[in-house]
């Protein structure tokens, strides 16, 4: 009968499941490490997805087809410019030549050339751009000027197909067909918040 009790306490412990005996895992320790979570990314809302694409869209070389100014339209030879977009820089050269000559040196001949550094607002929806360097005699006199740095200036920019449009104030208005754009986009990223 012993035999037989010690068979049966046997069998029971070899049946019962071996998790039984071990002990229990202890919890991770709150200061250690834990799991990486899935970064999520908050989805863009509409201005930011435009602001992106005017970013982009901006990038490359653009020869400027139409100006208007001051109720005055010049296109074709009279009017021949060129605006290089690239990163956060871009250079703006253009050359008109007036109907009203205001000043006998120049015979209605008006150029403008500099470079600026520029931004897509998506606040606003509008580009800014600062100037770094510039001159022009696009005065009422025809002088020609040097440009101090910082000048801000804004402009409502379209895009239709290959054309872009930067309108300024009421009535200035310049429209640009591309010519190039990079083959490797440049990354035209916003300036950093200033806090």
């Amino acid at each position: 009968m012993q035999l037989a009790q010690l068979s049966s306490a046997a069998l029971l412990l070899a049946l019962t499941p071996f998790a039984t005996f071990q002990t229990p895992a202890k919890p991770p320790a709150a200061d250690g490490p834990k799991p990486e979570k899935a970064e999520q990314t908050k989805p863009k809302s509409a201005p930011q997805l435009e602001a992106e694409r005017v970013r982009n869209d901006l990038l490359g070389a653009w020869q400027l087809v139409r100006f208007e100014m001051d109720g005055e339209v010049f296109s074709g030879a009279t009017c021949r410019g060129y605006l290089l977009v690239a990163g956060e820089f871009l250079s703006l050269d253009l050359q008109v030549k007036s109907n009203y000559v205001r000043n006998l040196e120049t015979q209605g001949q008006l150029f403008s050339a500099g470079v600026q550094r520029w931004q897509y607002e998506e606040s606003r929806l509008v580009l800014t751009t600062t100037s770094l360097i510039g001159v022009g005699n696009f005065t009422s006199e025809e002088v020609v000027t040097y440009e101090r740095t910082g000048i801000p200036r804004e402009y409502r920019v379209a895009f239709a197909d290959d054309t872009l449009t930067l309108e300024r104030n009421p009535g200035s208005r310049m429209q640009f067909r591309r010519i190039s754009k990079p083959a490797t986009p440049l990354v035209a990223t916003p300036p950093p918040v200033k806090k």
